[in-house]
């Protein structure tokens, strides 16, 4: 198994994101609260990610 690159990443980040942020359940809310699930899906799919990526390197380290 390969590493992902940084741009992968970043890239399903902001998709899966966008994906949230265009949900029907949070068409009804403000664009403040929908800014702040976006940025928080974004570094909360980020940190999932980066964390699976370490762990295929240390997999394939040790």
């Amino acid at each position: 198994m390969q590493l992902m690159n940084p741009a992968s990443i970043i890239g399903i980040a902001i998709g899966a994101s966008l994906f949230t942020l265009f949900s029907k359940k949070n068409k009804d809310k403000t664009k403040l609260h929908r800014f702040g699930l976006f940025i928080a899906s974004f570094f909360g799919v980020l940190v999932a990610l980066l964390a699976v990526n370490f762990g295929i390197y240390y997999f394939q380290r040790y």
